[in-house]
């Protein structure tokens, strides 16, 4: 997983770790193309393969997910 807050990000990565799981926090902000590059460079070196790939940065104008009825997303 990625994100800009390391601490943030080493906390879910100890969460998933308590859990049974395995993770890998790669600290990068999406706003710069350098860290993206970064980013892809890093997984790539440190990752023989990708289980799953998200890309949870969405904008909904209906407001937080938590609250909308399904028939409305």
């Amino acid at each position: 997983m990625h994100g800009r807050d390391t601490l943030r990000g080493a906390a879910v990565v100890h969460a998933v770790e308590q859990a049974g799981g395995t993770a890998r926090f790669f600290e990068a902000d999406f706003a710069s193309l350098g860290n993206v590059h970064r980013l892809a460079d890093a997984v790539h070196a440190e990752c023989s393969h990708l289980d799953a790939l998200v890309n949870n940065a969405g904008i909904s104008k209906l407001g937080l997910a938590a609250a909308v009825k399904l028939n409305r997303m």
